[in-house]
């Protein structure tokens, strides 16, 4: 193997390293994004739910 294939054979795993990390790397982003707005949905959730018991106690529905 001539020492130019062997130069674009490493050049090529090295890309297909370097591509691999950076998925898992976004993965992992999307990952923690996903759950922190999930947390968030959660929270705002419970706050209109109790906004919502406010609202119908103070309507005199009790």
């Amino acid at each position: 193997m001539s020492a130019l294939v062997k130069t674009m054979v490493v050049d090529v795993i090295m890309r297909y390293s370097i591509r691999k990390t950076q998925k898992q790397s976004f993965e992992s982003s999307l990952t923690e994004t996903e759950s922190n707005y999930c947390a968030q949905l959660s929270r705002m959730q419970e706050m209109i739910s109790n906004l919502e018991v406010q609202k119908f106690n103070k309507s005199g529905l009790t």
